[in-house]
């Protein structure tokens, strides 16, 4: 198991061997969040205030130390503040894993955990300042991904920011191939074996001219941090930090400022 990331240093995102040192599987919340302090941090220099964002959506958990990491996010960008972080995910073997373990969390954090489908969620309109998802999209089908972006659309505020990291390739040309070629070398040992078969995964690799097209008919603009981790062998794909914001009429450009 590759080494973790330390919270008390969000700058070690950027140092390959402390990160992704052996790292054969995806990484977790946990271990990017720095490319979030990253994407604030740009954010902030465009004029973008952190302290509006006061409820934050987890989608899809399987960790005790993502849901920390993400406290330690707030509380980075937004000291102090009273605000409200949902965690969901729909499968009850990730909710029954972490409360086995006491999760900390600060007298000003609201935590709230429910299973649920992110495709249909039952929370407000507009509720949701920040989102934050793990590879969500590379583990639901196709034609699903335009009904989840459209509902984070509609569950998220005008200025909200949805993050989610996910595998993307950069052209979907030849990836079949290329997947061919890899489950071939490896006799299917890393990726069909221990992947499927010990987890019952159905991966896709998500190709960017797909993920755009999704995100230009859901109603929002897309962006992306990248990281160096790539999946196996498939160098071609890299897990990105896609990042989805409703477009800026010229009303809303001059409130941030």
């Amino acid at each position: 198991m590759a080494e973790t990331a330390q919270m008390n240093s969000p700058a070690g995102i950027y140092d390959k061997e402390k990160y992704y040192k052996d790292r054969l599987d995806r990484i977790t919340i946990f271990d990017s969040i720095g490319l979030d302090l990253k994407l604030i941090e740009a954010k902030k220099k465009e004029g973008f205030d952190p302290t509006s964002l006061k409820t934050f959506l987890i989608g899809g958990c399987y960790s005790k130390d993502s849901i920390e990491a993400v406290i330690e996010f707030i509380s980075e960008i937004n000291p102090n503040a009273k605000t409200r972080l949902i965690v969901t995910d729909i499968n009850q073997e990730a909710f029954d894993l972490i409360r086995t373990y006491p999760i900390e969390v600060p007298e000003n954090i609201d935590l709230r955990m429910f299973r649920g489908d992110l495709t249909q969620l039952a929370l407000p309109n507009g509720l949701v300042d920040y989102v934050r998802m793990d590879y969500v999209e590379n583990f639901i089908p196709l034609h699903q991904q335009e009904a989840l972006l459209h509902e984070i659309h509609r569950i998220t505020s005008e200025n909200a920011i949805v993050a989610s990291m996910m595998d993307v390739v950069p052209a979907a040309r030849n990836i079949i191939e290329k997947i061919r070629r890899i489950l071939q070398k490896t006799k299917g040992s890393k990726i069909d074996a221990r992947k499927y078969a010990e987890f019952g995964i159905k991966m896709l690799f998500i190709s960017e001219e797909f993920i755009r097209s999704a995100t230009k008919k859901a109603g929002f603009e897309l962006s992306f941090v990248d990281s160096e981790h790539h999946y196996f062998d498939l160098d071609s794909t890299r897990s990105r930090l896609a990042v989805f914001e409703k477009p800026k009429t010229k009303k809303d450009a001059s409130s941030t400022k």
